[in-house]
């Protein structure tokens, strides 16, 4: 409501120009909390299922993938190999630090 008002007072008395500056300075004071980077890490069985995760983490929009590596791990008992895996880890870039324009919400799911 607050924000309303205040947009309607902006609108009577700027350009559309203005107007925008003072829309986003407003909604900046309203919302100060942005997410700028998630760094998410996954264990996966396979260097296929590695490559498929990658690739899926790069087909999608809602982000930029800033980085990411593919590890082969083992583990060891007695000098010999017991488990291997593969570490992924993915960098998603969802704003600019110093211009942040979007906020997102994330939500985890546990199975």
């Amino acid at each position: 409501m607050v924000e309303q008002d205040a947009l309607k007072f902006i609108d009577n008395f700027l350009t559309k120009e203005e107007i925008k500056k003072s829309n986003l300075r407003i909604r900046k004071e309203l919302y100060m909390k942005y997410l700028i980077q998630t760094v998410e890490t996954y264990r996966v069985d396979s260097e296929k299922e590695a490559v498929t995760l990658i690739e899926e983490a790069k087909a999608d929009n809602n982000y930029i993938l800033a980085k990411y590596t593919n590890e082969h791990k083992e583990v060891k008992a007695k000098g010999e190999v017991v488990d291997e895996y593969y570490k992924v880890t993915l960098s998603k870039l969802f704003n600019n630090i110093k211009e942040p324009d979007t906020n997102y919400t994330i939500t985890y799911e546990v199975n």
